[in-house]
């Protein structure tokens, strides 16, 4: 049996759904963590994600929240719910990745003062796993 540390449960979507769950994510999740992994920097951003729009072939944040920029939302192939358990906690991310398997960002659940993960957030993040599965 494995332990709590390699216990991970993903469900995979196509990166069609992108619109909508960013959508979702947008409308519904309130402040998420944003993170970015390189070989050399973790980059960490608390934020709202703002509504997009698409123009001159990119997804483009709005900018009315502190993450803006411009994604190539047409490289996204693959979109993971995944809860992990990992570093002695409870995780839930949605990970956005191309074909080859790279990973393009991760938007993860956000916890509360006593560390606990957000209750209002993994609702919407369950409800939304659920109606793309349907």
């Amino acid at each position: 049996m494995k332990n709590k540390e390699q216990q991970e449960k993903r469900v995979s979507f196509d990166g069609s759904v992108f619109d909508k769950v960013m959508e979702d994510i947008s409308s519904n999740w309130g402040e998420v963590l944003f993170i970015k992994i390189t070989d050399s920097f973790v980059i960490e951003v608390k934020t709202n994600i703002s509504k997009g729009n698409y123009g001159h072939g990119y997804y483009n944040f709005d900018g009315t929240a502190p993450l803006t920029g411009h994604l190539k939302a047409s490289d996204i192939a693959k979109i993971d719910f995944v809860d992990k358990f990992f570093r002695g906690s409870f995780t839930k991310s949605v990970e956005f990745n191309k074909a080859d398997g790279e990973n393009i960002f991760k938007i993860f659940v956000t916890r509360d003062e006593n560390r606990e993960l957000k209750e209002e957030q993994v609702e919407a993040f369950d409800t939304l796993r659920e109606f793309l599965s349907k």
